[in-house]
């Protein structure tokens, strides 16, 4: 036999008998499997390495079942058809996933924004988005995705951006059981009242973080209720994980909102509601540049703000901590002070349509931001920041330029050149406001501000 063959050989029974040796130099970040997976996607591409810059070596169709040789990060390390490359992971149906949760498990967000879909795919439509520190309920496992339920929504995430532990009912402190007329409050920004106990059951309206409730009996995980919906008094149904019956204040620790008190200007006319949500009541509105108090950020996108004294929301969008000056005059400033100013905020967060340089932000609202700190304004949307200023070539780049990426169409990523061949950008939510390559990607457009 020679040598090929006894590597196959020993591979095989190495498989066999469950478990797979790696380098040692890299089992902080790649877990070992001995399992085989079916591919779900109609045509996927094997890679020569871990990532979508990679070259691919061949392709295969769906049904067609690999063996997983290990896992870093989104990616697989499969061998099929005697090759051996990487896939990604959510093409792949791995029924004995070591990502598999016990149905009723509750699990926490581990990264800064983590994408709900509609199904168990990465080309599956958002249905929204949840924020670290938020509480899912696990319904089922499927592959390397989990179905939850989070906020009365029923949606897939990846596995991997949820840490498992403890059962769902116990998120609320309370106990299964609770006395008929036991007075609660809502611990979320914004809870549905449903007709029945499921989730399939018609939405009578909503309550917001505070709201009273009574409780009249418990049913599995959900309770009846009687509280205040827009004005009227209503019986319904909640999601219990959500309701706090130790007393008002047990919710001021809540992770779904965090406390501050600062000033915001609106970035653009925006409107101020009752709820966060667009289904909520508009209050009043907020014009371009102009101020309010904001008291606490939400997870769900929104901002509390103080509005004629009372508790009010606006999308956080539309807010910035960055004073704006009156006009966009860039005389005085250099594209070396934008480049000094940008990375003050390496390492920080990434939150796709964030509009915070400390609590996160996305690509081209980093670059907003920054830029907006000296009182320059530009377009909120990568691909419209590139008629925000003049073309030049590349290789004339300076300090303070914006490089952008994508295709000759539509830019759909855009970072702060530094000098040296760098840029710095909010990258991704795993990484954060990162500096790379100005080249890591081919720019498809550079762009100077600064006269």
């Amino acid at each position: 036999m020679n040598r090929l063959g006894r590597f196959r050989r020993t591979l095989c029974l190495t498989l066999t008998m469950g478990f797979v040796i790696v380098g040692s130099a890299n089992l902080n970040s790649i877990t070992a499997y001995a399992a085989s997976g079916t591919v779900t996607a109609t045509v996927l591409n094997v890679r020569s390495g871990g990532s979508t810059n990679d070259s691919v070596i061949t392709t295969i169709t769906k049904g067609t079942t690999v063996e997983i040789l290990s896992t870093s990060g989104e990616w697989h390390n499969i061998s099929v058809n005697g090759v051996t490359g990487y896939v990604h992971s959510s093409y792949i149906s791995s029924g004995g996933s070591s990502s598999a949760a016990a149905s009723g498990s509750s699990g926490t967000v581990n990264v800064s924004a983590l994408n709900l879909r509609s199904s168990a795919s990465t080309s599956a439509s958002k249905v929204g988005l949840a924020y670290k520190g938020q509480t899912v309920s696990i319904l089922a496992t499927e592959g390397s995705w989990y179905k939850v339920s989070i906020n009365g929504t029923t949606a897939y995430v990846y596995a991997e951006y949820i840490s498992v532990g403890g059962s769902a009912s116990s998120n609320s402190g309370g106990s299964s059981g609770v006395a008929s007329g036991t007075a609660a409050t809502c611990n979320v920004n914004q809870l549905n009242v449903r007709s029945s106990a499921s989730l399939s059951s018609s939405v009578m309206g909503q309550i917001n973080k505070g709201t009273a409730v009574t409780i009249l009996e418990t049913s599995g995980e959900w309770y009846k209720v009687t509280t205040t919906v827009d004005g009227k008094s209503v019986t319904g149904y909640v999601y219990k994980s959500y309701i706090t019956t130790s007393g008002s204040n047990a919710g001021s620790s809540d992770a779904s909102i965090k406390e501050v008190n600062e000033t915001v200007w609106a970035t653009t006319a925006v409107n101020i509601r009752s709820g966060s949500s667009t289904s909520t009541s508009v209050l009043g509105g907020l014009g371009k540049n102009s101020s309010i108090t904001r008291t606490g950020i939400c997870n769900n996108g929104w901002s509390r703000v103080s509005y004629n004294g009372k508790a009010a929301y606006i999308h956080s969008d539309y807010l910035t901590t960055t004073k704006p000056n009156n006009g966009s005059n860039t005389s005085g400033v250099t594209g070396q002070q934008i480049a000094d100013f940008a990375l003050k905020y390496l390492g920080y967060p990434y939150v796709y349509g964030g509009n915070s340089l400390t609590n996160g932000v996305d690509c081209s609202g980093f670059v907003q931001q920054v830029y907006l700190n000296f009182g320059i304004k530009l377009s909120r949307v990568a691909d419209s920041q590139k008629s925000d200023g003049t073309r030049i070539n590349a290789s004339n780049a300076q300090p303070g330029d914006l490089f952008f990426y994508g295709s000759s169409s539509y830019a759909d990523h855009v970072g702060i050149y530094i000098g040296n061949g760098q840029i710095i950008h909010a990258s991704s939510s795993k990484t954060g406001i990162i500096k790379s390559s100005a080249y890591y990607k081919t720019p498809v457009a550079v762009v100077r501000i600064l006269n």
